[in-house]
């Protein structure tokens, strides 16, 4: 069976086939506090935890430039971040973004990136978080994170415009909203 946690209201099961590897669960973002086995801890630019913030469906870091999503400060080059951790090691993570911009400033897209853990706190797999580059035609995409091992943690940060390519803007840059988390367990 396949979990889903809609936005406003509590957990529902639908059936659905589960993979072979295990149970899949699609959890929403605004609920994963209410969700055993996930949390979310944010972190402001200077690395220190804050609250997350939830708004338009998706959820990002209070306090910033923006109090409901993830984004990056093109003056310092840093990022604000969401952890998402799991209560025990799981597979085949997605996360689902939004307002993650395909044309956002002089053609570039809205981008970030992923580093997922281990239980040990080794990388085991990092990447980008970039709609052109999987063909999508929305500002919401899945990301499927290609992982060497089983994760505990995924850190969700935002990047410059286009990954960095071509000219930035330094009063506004990348920045998106997580909207769901999927993984088998």
């Amino acid at each position: 069976t396949t979990t889903t946690v809609p936005t406003t209201s509590t957990p529902t099961v639908t059936s659905t086939p589960a993979p072979a590897t295990g149970r899949r669960v699609d959890v929403a973002a605004t609920q994963i506090g209410a969700t055993r086995g996930i949390d979310l801890v944010a972190r402001s630019i200077d690395g220190s935890v804050v609250a997350t913030s939830a708004r338009r469906g998706g959820v990002g870091v209070d306090g910033g430039r923006y109090d409901f999503q993830i984004d990056h400060d093109a003056a310092t080059g840093r990022s604000e971040s969401l952890e998402v951790h799991f209560d025990d090691p799981v597979d085949d993570v997605a996360v689902t973004l939004t307002m993650l911009e395909l044309d956002e400033w002089r053609g570039l897209q809205e981008t970030g990136r992923w580093t997922a853990y281990g239980a040990d706190g080794a990388v085991g797999g990092d990447g980008t978080s970039d709609p052109r580059a999987i063909g999508s035609t929305s500002s919401t995409s899945t990301f499927d994170l290609a992982t060497s091992a089983p994760v505990s943690s995924v850190v969700l940060g935002a990047t410059a415009y286009g990954h960095g390519a071509g000219t930035s803007r330094f009063d506004n840059n990348s920045d998106f909203a997580l909207l769901a988390v999927a993984w088998t367990e």
